[in-house]
């Protein structure tokens, strides 16, 4: 049996991949120990895939939930979701972040509801960092006089495995579209590896079509437990 881990930024899984290493070169060597990037779409239905002898599990942004924990927990302009589970010390799952519909009164007094809509369509738009969040309603509303006052928007905090399995419980005609933005820094790492000439084949066509992009570690869990414990 073997385990692939997917995760959310390319710091962690670099790490994790180095750790490895440095324990046991050769059977990381042997156990093929590599950072690949691919789409969430992929990672997704390989997470969702019962019938493989490979186990796959979604790793947070670990720098992201120490920031939710200890940086912004406390912020009035975040709002949690009323299934999400989280202490003072712990988060489930990735974090992510959907910004909240504004409603405003217009120059007739009437109640006008404003919908963030930074991909100019009507796809809900779900952050798994507040960074780009916070900087996407920036942009937002330089184009919309009435917001410009509001210089943070109100965040819904959600987890991003639960999201996934409410979308499944969905009706179709509940469904809504989304779309996913991650973090810069994943971007720009996984558009670094994909350059690389020796980049894994197959998962080259799904990087290059797919967004957002997770850092994909694939080990051999039967030999793991020899290889962190190798003296």
């Amino acid at each position: 049996m073997s385990t692939g881990l997917f995760f959310f930024h390319p710091d962690d899984a670099f790490e994790f991949k180095n750790f490895i290493k440095s324990v046991n070169p050769l059977a990381a060597e042997q156990m093929e120990v590599n950072v690949e990037p691919v789409g969430l779409h992929f990672a997704y239905k390989m997470n969702r895939n019962v019938f493989s002898d490979t186990q796959f599990a979604f790793i947070p942004d670990f720098k992201e939930v120490g920031d939710l924990l200890f940086k912004y927990r406390r912020n009035k302009y975040l709002t949690f979701h009323k299934d999400q589970y989280y202490g003072k010390k712990f988060f489930q799952g990735q974090p992510i972040y959907i910004i909240q519909p504004i409603t405003l009164k217009d120059q007739n007094g009437e109640l006008n509801t404003i919908k963030f809509t930074g991909l100019n369509d009507n796809r809900e738009v779900i952050f798994t960092n507040i960074e780009a969040a916070n900087k996407s309603w920036t942009n937002f509303i330089k184009n919309n006089s009435q917001l410009k006052s509001i210089k943070k928007p109100t965040l819904l905090v959600y987890n991003l495995e639960s999201f996934l399995k409410d979308q499944e419980r969905l009706n179709k005609k509940d469904f809504k579209k989304f779309v996913v933005v991650t973090n810069k820094k994943a971007y720009l790492a996984a558009k670094e590896l994909v350059a690389l000439p020796d980049s894994n084949s197959f998962f080259k066509p799904l990087k290059l079509n797919m967004k957002p992009k997770l850092f994909f570690v694939r080990l051999w869990v039967k030999r793991l437990f020899s290889t962190l414990t190798y003296e």
